[in-house]
């Protein structure tokens, strides 16, 4: 059984704005950087796709 994997296609740089900023350490940001460059997004839309993905498959054990 294949594990859950988060799909992003590729398409034209839209500008979008997302306000609210996040802190993450230097090499998230490296690696969220280099998703949103391959996809040619921005990578304020891609840490959102990210985290989305992630907040939908969290679960929070004791």
């Amino acid at each position: 059984m294949e594990k859950d994997i988060l799909i992003i296609k590729k398409e034209s740089f839209s500008n979008e704005d997302y306000m609210k900023p996040l802190k993450v350490s230097t090499e998230l940001h490296s690696q969220v950087k280099s998703i949103a460059d391959e996809a040619n997004q921005p990578i304020s839309k891609i840490s959102c796709m990210l985290i989305e993905f992630a907040l939908a498959h969290v679960k929070i054990e004791d």
